[in-house]
């Protein structure tokens, strides 16, 4: 069962496909981070939705919904869970292209450090800090796709978070969705 749970979600992260569930578009609104055009604060109803779902799943630790995301039409690829004690939220967001998506995590520190390995070796391209929060950055190759894929990665409250999007050219992207939601995570302290 854990083999085609990985093989399941090494699937999502190559084809950037799944079930699409529901399309929503969005806004352009100017975002408190100082983020570049493309990335808007206006989070579609399938994106709050779908964190819904999800936390409804997860009473172990807390689920944080992006409250930066690609503008766009946006579909939901996935979300749930990932063995018993991760999820992964997936969409597609069509600015940064159809074959490519971005995806939101959390879990056991170890299980998130494994999904980032599942589908290529991880490179460790970075360490930094977002709203105070250290963050290690990856970037991934994944077999059978020409572009990189790029993560941000840190640990709240002994629980660890991943934000990924397809594509080093969306390093920012990637970088806005982790810094909103650690600016959400400082907010509940």
């Amino acid at each position: 069962m854990k083999r085609c749970l990985v093989l399941l979600l090494a699937g999502l992260l190559l084809a950037g496909c799944g079930n699409a569930e529901e399309a929503s578009p969005t806004g352009t609104a100017t975002t408190p981070l100082g983020l570049p055009p493309g990335v808007t604060d206006d989070v579609p109803r399938v994106v709050t939705n779908a964190c819904k779902k999800t936390e409804r799943k997860f009473d172990a630790f807390p689920v944080y919904c992006p409250p930066v995301v690609p503008v766009g039409e946006t579909v939901l690829d996935y979300a749930g869970e990932y063995g018993e004690r991760t999820y992964v939220i997936s969409f597609r967001t069509d600015s940064i292209g159809r074959q490519q998506h971005w995806l939101v995590e959390g879990g056991a520190v170890s299980e998130i450090e494994r999904l980032l390995a599942s589908g290529g070796e991880p490179q460790l391209v970075g360490r930094d800090s977002l709203a105070g929060m250290p963050v290690r950055v990856y970037e991934v190759d994944y077999p059978n796709i020409n572009r990189r894929h790029v993560a941000f990665a840190w640990e709240h409250e002994g629980v660890g978070y991943l934000a990924s999007v397809h594509g080093s050219k969306h390093r920012r992207l990637a970088e806005g969705i982790a810094e909103g939601l650690i600016l959400d995570m400082r907010d509940d302290l």
